[in-house]
């Protein structure tokens, strides 16, 4: 997960705790850490990138571009969290390869059920 705010982050961890999804989070501060990452890591590459929008140093739109780009990352779906619900946001993250974009919720409840949904789709039949 690439976002820098760490209480968002923490909201999150907890709502994948209450979403009882098997997730491994891995936090990258920023769009530009989450490349690094990315790139060192290649034997054990996420089911699921998911990205924040408005960062320091490259935003989550330089991490879809990127990632839509490489040929390593390409097939990875990518899921924006964003406070942003902006409908340019929105269109700028589909049209650079988001696969869904969320607007942050506070309540972990509905963070659960929507990291649930995530796990679901993108998840589960790749889990042994």
């Amino acid at each position: 997960m690439a976002e820098d705010d760490a209480d968002d982050f923490y909201l999150f961890e907890r709502a994948v705790e209450k979403a009882n999804a098997p997730f491994e989070v891995v936090w990258a501060k920023d769009a530009e850490e989450a490349m690094e990452y990315l790139q060192t890591k290649t034997a054990q590459l996420p089911n699921v990138i998911v990205t924040d929008i408005k960062m320091p140093r490259k935003d989550g739109f330089d991490l879809l571009k990127w990632a839509h780009a490489n040929p390593t990352t390409s097939k990875i779906p990518c899921i924006v969290l964003s406070s942003s619900d902006e409908p340019q946001d929105k269109a700028r993250a589909e049209a650079l390869g988001a696969t869904a974009y969320h607007v942050k919720d506070s309540d972990t409840k509905a963070m659960a059920k929507m990291i649930a949904q995530i796990y679901q789709r993108f998840c589960a039949d790749t889990q042994s």
